[in-house]
């Protein structure tokens, strides 16, 4: 798998051709993190594509229930990634409105931990 590598901003990188791109568990890694960052109907090619933030999580109480039901769809997301066979540990974190998930991820080159807010 290859993916195009993020600056430390979170940004895609461009104009140094191959040095642009990551590969293995690094392309796994950012292929989940902006999968999970790219909204539901945000991208041009597939608006069917996308993480239903604001369809399903931002405004909603933070009771367990509500709260279970956000880590299904970010689990769900996180799963249909290329290249991840499971997911070894999810912890969450709801504080001041903030849903912070930390995972650990088996991929097909290894496994990884990820943090990712919203």
């Amino acid at each position: 798998m290859k993916y195009r590598r993020l600056d430390e901003n979170k940004d895609y990188v461009f104009g140094q051709n191959e040095q642009d791109f990551v590969d293995e568990k690094t392309a796994v890694e950012q292929a989940i993190y902006t999968r999970l960052k790219l909204l539901y109907g945000e991208w041009w090619e597939n608006i069917e594509d996308g993480f239903p933030f604001f369809e399903q999580i931002a405004g909603q109480s933070g009771t367990e229930e509500k709260l279970q039901a956000m880590d299904l769809v970010v689990s769900d997301r996180i799963l249909q990634t290329e290249g991840v066979l499971q997911i070894v540990e999810f912890e969450r974190t709801f504080e001041n409105r903030e849903y912070l998930v930390y995972t650990k991820v088996n991929s097909i080159y290894g496994s990884f931990e990820l943090e990712v807010n919203f």
